[in-house]
C-alpha cells in the first residue's frame, strides 16, 4: 500500500496531558494516588510557547506504516528541551528519531519554583497516522481465528494464528493495536498476567490521541483490573484516570470501589511490592534488553528476587533525574524536593524481579 506524502498524511497528533502519556498528568493521578506534592503549592508549570509536529517519515508514509512513539524529555530552565528518551513505540525504531528532531525545536516558558526557573520533565505521545489506512483481510482473518481459538482454550492454534499475523501486518494503527490487544488476551488464558498487561498497555496507551479508539473503554478496564489483581496499585490509579476520562463508568461501578482500595493501601504506612517482569524493545536498548517503568508513591525502594540482569535504574523524577548501576540488596531514598518520581528498569528480556516500596 502506498501513499502520496502531499494528500496522505492525516495527522501526528501529541499528548502533553494523560496519565500515562504525560508527566504532569502523573503528576495529578499519582496525588490521587499518595496525596497532594508538597511542591505543588510552590511551581508553576512549564508551558510550551512554540511546537511543531515531527516530519513524517517518507519511507514509513509510503509504506503505509502508522505508529506511535512515548518519549520522555526536560525542558531546562532556558526553556530548551533535552535529554530525550523514547520509552516505548510501535513499530520501533521507525518514529523516535523524528520526534526527537521535532522537540528539540520546541520552547518552552520554563517552570518555576519559589519564583526561579527551573529543570522539569514532562512526557507525551506522538502519534503517526495516515489517511485510508485500514486492517487487511487477510489479518481481520488471522485475528478472527485467534480469538476463536482463545474463546475455545485451543491456546497452541491461538499462538500459532497471532504468529501469522505478523506476516499479514499491512502497517496500520488498527493493526498494531488488535495485535497488541489479543495477544494479551491470549496471556491471560496462559495466566501469564504481567505479559497481558504490557500488551494492554501498548494497545491502550495512546487511544486518547488517536481515531482508532472502538474497543479502547473495554481494554482499559480490564487493564485496570490486572494491575489491580497484581498489586500494581499506583499504576492501577492511574488507569482508572484513563477509565474515568473515557466515560465508561456509571453511579455505583465496582471500579470506583477498587481504586478507594488502592488509595487507601498507598496512603498506609505497610510496605508495598511489585513484581516486574522485562520485555519488549526500547529505542537505543541494546539487543535483548528491554525497558521496565513504575510510578513511585514512597520515599524509599528497593529491589531484590532478580532472575537474569538487571544493567540500570534511572529516577525520572519532576525535577531531578539520575540514573545509576543496578547494585543486589541497594535501597534508594528519594528527596521530597524531586517531586513525583517515575522508576525505569533498564535490563534483559524476561527478567523478573520484585521492587519493595518503603
Amino acid at each position: 500500500m502506498g501513499f502520496n506524502l502531499s494528500r496522505g498524511i492525516l495527522a501526528v497528533s501529541l499528548c502533553l496531558a494523560l496519565h500515562m502519556q504525560g508527566a504532569h498528568a502523573q503528576n495529578s493521578s499519582q496525588a490521587a494516588a499518595s496525596g497532594i506534592s508538597p511542591l505543588a503549592d510552590q511551581t508553576v508549570e512549564s508551558v510550551v510557547k512554540r511546537r511543531s509536529p515531527p516530519q513524517y517519515p517518507m519511507d514509513a508514509a509510503n509504506k503505509g506504516i502508522e505508529g506511535w512513539v512515548q518519549v520522555d524529555f526536560y525542558v531546562e530552565p532556558n526553556g530548551k528541551v533535552s535529554a530525550f528518551t523514547a520509552l516505548d513505540g510501535a513499530p520501533t525504531g521507525v518514529f523516535e528519531k523524528p520526534t526527537e528532531r521535532a522537540l528539540k525545536r520546541w520552547r518552552y516558558k520554563p517552570a518555576l519554583l519559589n519564583g526561579q526557573p527551573v529543570r522539569q520533565r514532562r512526557s507525551l505521545i506522538m502519534v503517526f497516522e495516515l489517511e485510508g489506512t485500514s486492517v487487511s483481510p487477510t489479518f481481520r482473518t488471522a485475528l478472527v481465528n485467534a480469538q476463536e481459538a482463545i474463546d475455545k482454550s485451543d491456546l497452541v492454534a491461538a499462538r500459532q494464528h497471532i504468529e501469522s499475523l505478523a506476516t499479514a501486518f499491512n502497517g496500520s494503527i488498527q493493526e498494531i493495536d488488535a495485535f497488541e490487544a489479543v495477544t494479551g488476551k491470549y496471556y491471560i488464558a496462559t495466566k501469564e498476567y504481567d505479559r497481558a498487561i504490557y500488551h494492554f498497555e501498548r494497545a491502550t496507551r495512546h487511544v486518547s490521541q488517536s481515531r482508532q479508539k472502538s474497543s479502547a473503554p473495554n481494554l482499559v478496564r480490564l487493564l485496570f483490573e490486572l494491575k489491580m489483581y497484581r498489586g500494581q496499585f499506583s499504576s492501577a490509579l492511574n488507569t482508572f484516570e484513563v477509565l474515568k476520562e473515557s466515560d465508561a463508568l456509571v453511579n455505583g461501578d465496582l471500579a470506583h470501589t477498587k481504586a478507594l482500595k488502592a488509595k487507601t493501601l498507598l496512603d498506609g504506612q505497610g510496605a508495598l511490592a511489585v513484581q516486574g517482569l522485562m520485555l519488549g524493545s526500547c529505542f537505543k536498548c541494546g539487543d535483548s534488553e528491554s525497558l521496565w517503568t513504575y510510578p513511585l508513591t514512597r520515599s524509599r525502594f528497593s529491589i531484590d528476587q532478580v532472575h537474569g540482569t538487571i544493567t540500570t535504574l534511572n529516577l525520572a523524577c519532576d525535577y531531578h533525574e539520575q540514573e545509576f548501576d543496578y547494585e543486589p540488596g541497594s535501597s534508594r531514598t528519594l528527596a521530597e524536593d524531586w517531586g513525583d518520581c517515575e522508576l525505569q528498569v533498564r535490563g534483559s528480556t524476561d527478567t523478573t524481579f520484585r521492587l519493595a516500596e518503603l
